[in-house]
């Protein structure tokens, strides 16, 4: 599979790092840091997995958390004041920057609330159906939650691997498309219900976040680590016909 999809066009590490301190209902300034970077590691894995492209920066900071996490392993009597000082300088900068990270996240959110609001009341349709206004937008590290429960589930359930047509992330972009013309929303796990081996759900995986890349789909929660829901983008037509995504196969 050669088809991969740039990890930085959607979050950065700090987006990573947040994620991870939300959806194990963390204090940023009290963060574990050896479960911190175990989970931190396994994001990593399941992206190299995907044929993600990593940016560098998501290495310096893997780098940092295992830096920081075999540190506070090691006995106090075995590290000098110095190092011991060094230490929770480093920590206490990444939690600062953590912290700063999501004052801008939250501020963020409340001006595109506001945008969306404002849009809302001269827009002669609304975005999305009014039943799902209260919906919240979903990140690339929800979808991969998601998407690792899958890939658990379809293991425990041993799906098999059959050998069959290649599928290519084109192929899925056009079945996705074609399902959303004909359905309001669908919901995320719904893309793999028919899948017949773990390549395909990869390949399905990709398509989605190429449309998404694309601004072609909106992803939705009910709440936070809910369940995600796909919307076709009503501010930009969705394209058929191979020629769009020739780029792909």
């Amino acid at each position: 599979m050669t088809y991969n999809v740039k990890l930085e066009s959607f979050a950065g590490p700090l987006d990573l790092l947040l994620h991870l301190v939300r959806k194990n209902e963390l204090d940023i300034f009290k963060i574990p840091i050896a479960q911190i970077t175990d989970e931190y590691l396994k994001y990593i894995e399941l992206v190299k997995e995907l044929n993600l492209d990593i940016a560098g920066e998501f290495i310096v900071y893997a780098a940092t958390l295992m830096y920081l996490k075999s540190r506070n392993l090691l006995p106090t009597e075995q590290k000098t004041e110095e190092e011991i000082l060094d230490e929770e300088r480093q920590l206490q900068e990444l939690k600062e920057k953590l912290a700063e990270y999501e004052r801008f996240k939250d501020l963020a959110l409340q001006l595109g609330q506001r945008q969306h609001n404002e849009k809302q009341l001269f827009a002669r349709q609304p975005l999305l159906p009014l039943e799902e206004n209260g919906q919240i937008d979903a990140t690339l590290f929800d979808l991969l939650d998601a998407f690792s429960i899958i890939l658990k589930e379809a293991e425990q359930k041993q799906i098999l691997e059959i050998e069959e047509e290649n599928i290519t992330v084109n192929d899925k972009i056009i079945l996705i498309q074609s399902v959303l013309k004909t359905n309001k929303k669908i919901t995320f796990s719904s893309l793999f219900a028919k899948a017949k081996s773990r390549q395909e759900m990869v390949v399905t995986f990709m398509a989605l976040l190429e449309l998404i890349r694309l601004k072609e789909i909106i992803i939705k929660q009910s709440s936070h680590f809910g369940e995600i829901w796909l919307y076709s983008n009503s501010q930009t037509s969705l394209k058929t016909g191979k020629e769009t995504f020739k780029k792909h196969i």
